[in-house]
């Protein structure tokens, strides 16, 4: 079974897309880069999100209705994806773990150190 790596950055809005539209996207991005393979032969889509029945929902959205449409065209069946017991908490931490924050200007990256201030007397003493 061959095994395709295809890579697109979301731009502006497909950001913000909800985790179900991402993934239709990325599978009409994969339709789109290997269409040849889509149409000759039947893939299976492994996935842990409901996207058989979403696509197939005649009260979704625009877009996803669109994509339904464009992805009717070829032979593809929806598996689940089994987890790994090694690899369900890098799952986890993929899924949870947010977008970077950005920081607040004026603030600095590092450690902070704190002192204790000494009059200079003190300091001479020591």
């Amino acid at each position: 079974m061959p095994i395709y790596y295809v890579s697109k950055v979301l731009n502006g809005a497909e950001g913000r897309y909800a985790p179900i539209e991402k993934m239709a996207l990325a599978l009409v991005v994969t339709t789109r880069k290997l269409r040849p393979y889509f149409l000759t032969h039947p893939v299976g889509v492994k996935t842990n999100m409901p996207l058989k029945q979403t696509l197939g929902k005649p009260d979704t959205s625009g877009r996803l209705i669109k994509w339904a449409i464009k992805l009717s065209e070829y032979d593809t069946s929806y598996l689940p994806r089994t987890t790994i017991k090694a690899q369900a908490l890098a799952n986890f931490v993929s899924e949870v773990t947010g977008a970077p924050q950005k920081k607040a200007p004026g603030t600095r990256n590092g450690c902070y150190t704190w002192t204790d201030p000494l009059p200079s007397k003190e300091v001479e003493r020591v």
